[in-house]
C-alpha cells in the first residue's frame, strides 16, 4: 500500500556497550519503572505518539492493531513505563535476538518530563533491565531527528558509535493528525 506523504533522510548512528554495570543514578522524583507485558495497542500508541510525535517516529504508528501486537508481544520484547507523580512520563522497549545483542528499540520521555534529569536515570534502567539475560553485548540507534541531547546521553551512558548510515523515512500525510488519547479498552493479551 501506498500511502501520500513525504520522505525524509535520516542520519542513523548505530551505538553500543558492553555487559557491565551502569552507575546507576537516583532521582529526586522517585520515579516508578512498571514492566508492561500486556501492554494494550491502545495505551502502546499512546506512550509511543506521546513520546515520539515531535522526532517522526511514525514506523509504529500507521501499523494496524494485529501487526502492532505481533510486535510489542514478540518472545523476546520487554516495554516498561515510568510514572512520575501518577503521570505517564516515558517508556523504553528492549529486544533481542537469540545470540545477539539486547536493543534498545524504542526509548524516550513524554514532552512535559523532559529537561527534569530523567532521561539518565530511564537510561539506566534500560541497561539493567537488558542486562537481565546477560547478553554479550548491548545497542541502540540514534538519528538527526531524534531529542539534541539523546546521542550524547547515550555516550555518557558508555554506548559507542560504531556505524552510520543514511536511511529514508516516509512520514505519513495524517501523521501530525493522529490520536494522542491512550484507548485503554483494547485488550492486551498476546495476539498468538
Amino acid at each position: 500500500m501506498v500511502m501520500d506523504g513525504r520522505d525524509i533522510s535520516v542520519e542513523v548512528t548505530h551505538l553500543r556497550r558492553g555487559n557491565h554495570p551502569p552507575h546507576t543514578k537516583h532521582h529526586a522524583k522517585q520515579p516508578i519503572l512498571l514492566e508492561c507485558p500486556h501492554i494494550s495497542s491502545g495505551y502502546y500508541r499512546y506512550l509511543y505518539l506521546s513520546v515520539g510525535r515531535d522526532y517522526l517516529w511514525c514506523d509504529r504508528s500507521m501499523l494496524d492493531d494485529e501487526a502492532l501486537m505481533r510486535l510489542i508481544h514478540a518472545p523476546n520484547t520487554r516495554i516498561f513505563h515510568i510514572l512520575v507523580d501518577g503521570e505517564p512520563a516515558g517508556f523504553f522497549e528492549t529486544s533481542r535476538d537469540d545470540d545477539g545483542p539486547r536493543m534498545l528499540t524504542y526509548f524516550g520521555l513524554l514532552p512535559s518530563f523532559t529537561g527534569r534529569g530523567l532521561g539518565p536515570w530511564l537510561l539506566d534502567q534500560a541497561i539493567l533491565v537488558m542486562l537481565e539475560d546477560n547478553p554479550p553485548m548491548l545497542g541502540v540507534e540514534t538519528c538527526n531527528l531524534d531529542h539534541p541531547r539523546a546521542l550524547l546521553t547515550y555516550q555518557t551512558a558508555g554506548f559507542e558509535p560504531f556505524a552510520r548510515e543514511s536511511r529514508m523515512l516516509h512520514v505519513p500525510k495524517d501523521f501530525n493528525q493522529l490520536s494522542l488519547s491512550p484507548d485503554v479498552t483494547q485488550k492486551g493479551s498476546n495476539p498468538s
